[in-house]
C-alpha cells in the first residue's frame, strides 16, 4: 500500500465522529517521522536503510514506535527475521522482521533523510 493511500486513509478516519473500538489500523494516524528524515514509500526488493517500527524492545511488553538502521539483509533466517537492524542508536544488533505484510498493515514504514 502506498504512502499516500495509508495518509488518505488516515484522513477519513479522522473525519469519522464516531469510530468502533475494534477499528483496524488503517484509520490509525502516521507516525511522526524523526527529526532529519521523512517517511516514504516502500516497494518489496527496493534497498532499505532506515526503519520506523512499531514492536517490543527486549524485555519491555509495551510496543512503540523505534528509529532503526539495517545493518545485515537475511536471505533465510531460522528465527524469521528478514534484518539485523540498531534500533533507537544502539550499537547491539537485533532482528527485525520487515516483511510486505506487515508493511502493508503499517507496522513499519521505510524513511529516508531530509535533503538539505
Amino acid at each position: 500500500m502506498q504512502l499516500a493511500e495509508r495518509q488518505r486513509r488516515s484522513r477519513e478516519g479522522a473525519a469519522t465522529v464516531e469510530q468502533a473500538e475494534d477499528d483496524e489500523s488503517d484509520d490509525d494516524p502516521l507516525p511522526p517521522a524523526p527529526a532529519g528524515f521523512e517517511l516514504v514509500d516502500w516497494v518489496q526488493r527496493d534497498p532499505l536503510e532506515h526503519f520506523l517500527l512499531y514492536c517490543t524492545v527486549g524485555r519491555s511488553k509495551v510496543a512503540g514506535w523505534h528509529v532503526g538502521t539495517v545493518v545485515k539483509v537475511h536471505a533465510k533466517n531460522r528465527y524469521g527475521y528478514t534484518h539485523d537492524a540498531y534500533l533507537d542508536g544502539s550499537s547491539e544488533k537485533r532482528g527485525v522482521r520487515l516483511t510486505s505484510e506487515l508493511y502493508d498493515t503499517g507496522y513499519w514504514y521505510k524513511m529516508s533523510p531530509v535533503s538539505a
